[in-house]
């Protein structure tokens, strides 16, 4: 949906909850929750264009669950839950939002037949956890749970793109390849380029893990001319050209990634280590500055000893950006 086909239907729903506070009969506590409800999901889509709006979904969430549990209406209550786990996730809160999973899976435990579609929520939201954790084996095992439920109202283009991202990481490359490129042909349907690009940028990097370079240059090359703006297909078109010999225009390719990298604006779970160190291994203490400042960002909500620092890749990442940095304060 558009920001302004967000706000329409924001608009109607605000409407409807007015029209049922005149009435002259008190409206049903089910349908005002799924008023709010509305409203809540409406902002929530709507955080890609502001935080505040995140805020927003978050009141909204916190307002149907308190109407929904006050009068013992647990399906609302537990997609209310789910809700505020989704924002707290967004926000980089990673045991804020697994509580909120917990809780709404402890709500559900009598009511899972009933309520297909809200479990499936909870554990794709549980699978992006262990995900952003680098969890492999638990992201897989909790994304095929939720693909196992089938739900006509769920769309299933990003728990496929994090399937294969997750495949991409556990050597399963033939796997990976396959659920990327279920969303690669949804997104082209659709014209939905923004998937478009993500789905290629992940093809090309599922590739580039299996030592396929040839394979990988086409298709970071394919995401790069649909988002112009995206630094991961540059980037890993640099990487690209160093591992097959070289090329005269590889440190600009590299600055031209940095740059866009420097102004990319992702939520905090969007890990993107990788890029930032392909720029310190090609241009080294020039990119510092953007490269600190990323890391800054990210410990606000993941504090320094918080287990998302934790893993191999991210120590090795800050061991090298702490090498680099005391390099440059040394004189000569």
């Amino acid at each position: 949906m558009t920001l302004r086909e967000y706000q329409k239907a924001i608009d109607a729903l605000i409407l409807a909850l007015e029209l049922a506070d005149e009435s002259s009969q008190r409206a049903p506590r089910a349908e005002v929750s799924e008023h709010l409800l509305g409203i809540a999901l409406c902002m929530h889509g709507m955080a890609g264009q502001g935080l505040e709006h995140l805020s927003e979904a978050e009141a909204y969430y916190q307002q149907t669950q308190a109407i929904a549990e006050e009068y013992g209406l647990i399906e609302y209550a537990a997609r209310a839950l789910v809700g505020q786990g989704h924002t707290s996730l967004h926000r980089g809160a990673l045991e804020k939002a697994s509580d909120f999973y917990a809780r709404a899976e402890r709500m559900l435990e009598a009511h899972v037949q009933q309520l297909p579609g809200t479990m499936r929520s909870i554990f794709e939201g549980q699978g992006i956890i262990a995900q952003v954790l680098e969890d492999w084996p638990k992201a897989i095992a909790l994304y095929r749970q939720a693909d196992a439920i089938d739900t006509p109202i769920h769309d299933s283009r990003y728990l496929w793109l994090n399937m294969g991202h997750t495949l991409t990481y556990l050597g399963q490359h033939n796997d990976a390849e396959q659920y990327l490129l279920k969303v690669l042909d949804f997104a082209t349907n659709f014209m939905d380029k923004e998937t478009q690009a993500l789905a290629l940028f992940r093809l090309g990097y599922n590739e580039e893990r299996r030592g396929e370079l040839q394979k990988a240059s086409q298709f970071y090359g394919r995401s790069s001319e649909v988002d112009e703006k995206s630094p991961e297909p540059v980037l890993g078109l640099a990487r690209i050209q160093k591992s097959m010999g070289g090329s005269p225009v590889i440190i600009s390719l590299v600055r031209h990634g940095y740059h866009l990298l420097c102004n990319a604006s992702e939520s905090p779970v969007y890990d993107l280590k990788e890029e930032w160190l392909t720029c310190l291994d090609f241009l080294g203490k020039e990119t510092l500055q953007g490269t600190s400042a990323w890391v800054t960002r990210q410990i606000k909500n993941f504090p320094a000893n918080s287990s998302y620092w934790s893993t191999p890749n991210r120590r090795h990442f800050l061991d090298l950006l702490n090498h680099l940095a005391v390099g440059a304060r040394e004189p000569g």
